[in-house]
């Protein structure tokens, strides 16, 4: 399937200025920083919590969030206003559809990783390491928010697949590290995956081929869902 980066590029920048206007994905992006400047701030007598344990809890949080809840409500919104059929009968391919999207949605998400990088500066992080791993990681969760927005029937029934979706990427992989039953199920997870390419941890290509099995099974559960709404 061709791309024409034209209409990407056209959708592109619609799809930016509508989520800049929304108060919803502002929030979404504002949520883990937030929560990375609460938890930096508490203290335990005279010491804080350390700056590379905050950093995991706002990068989990940030890249479970927005990839899977904000990607579907933007696809399940042009379903609801009756545009997404208007782009399929345009001749917009799948991957036309989903690239523009996935573009704004990188965009933000690696905007408000790097605010969360700069709050809490990890110790033996580097940017030349965390952008290029939380960009893979991104596609692949990006692939199911999209899975779940063609899905749903409108923006309000996303929440009722986003939710269950965003815990399982989120949750085992924050209690891997105390729970050796979560840890062997994490291991599998993307978002774990992540985490252990960060920390230099275990068999890189194991974790790489982790991320893009993933990533290639959101994509083609897109496709077949999309070509399945295009002929409904």
């Amino acid at each position: 399937m061709s791309i024409q980066w034209n209409k990407v590029g056209a959708l592109f920048r619609k799809d930016l200025k509508d989520a800049l206007k929304n108060t919803q994905c502002i929030l979404m992006i504002a949520l883990p920083i937030f929560f990375v400047l609460l938890y930096g701030s508490i203290r335990f007598g005279d010491e804080s919590m350390s700056g590379s344990l905050v950093f995991t809890f706002g990068l989990l949080m940030n890249l479970s969030i927005l990839p899977v809840t904000f990607m579907s409500m933007m696809i399940a919104e042009e379903k609801e206003k009756f545009t997404l059929r208007t782009l399929m009968l345009s001749n917009v391919s799948a991957a036309d559809f989903l690239i523009s999207k996935a573009l704004v949605v990188l965009l933000l998400a690696e905007c408000s990783t790097l605010v969360i990088y700069g709050i809490t500066r990890p110790e033996a992080i580097t940017l030349g390491l965390l952008l290029p791993i939380t960009v893979l990681t991104l596609l692949c969760l990006i692939m199911f928010g999209s899975l779940i927005g063609i899905i749903s029937k409108n923006q309000m029934s996303t929440g009722l697949f986003a939710a269950p979706a965003m815990l399982l990427f989120l949750l085992p992989a924050m209690l891997a590290p105390v729970n050796d039953s979560m840890a062997s199920v994490a291991r599998f997870m993307p978002t774990q995956a992540m985490m252990e390419l960060l920390s230099r941890t275990g068999s890189a290509a194991f974790h790489i081929a982790v991320l893009v099995a993933w990533m290639v099974l959101g994509a083609v559960l897109f496709m077949i869902a999309y070509r399945r709404k295009q002929f409904d």
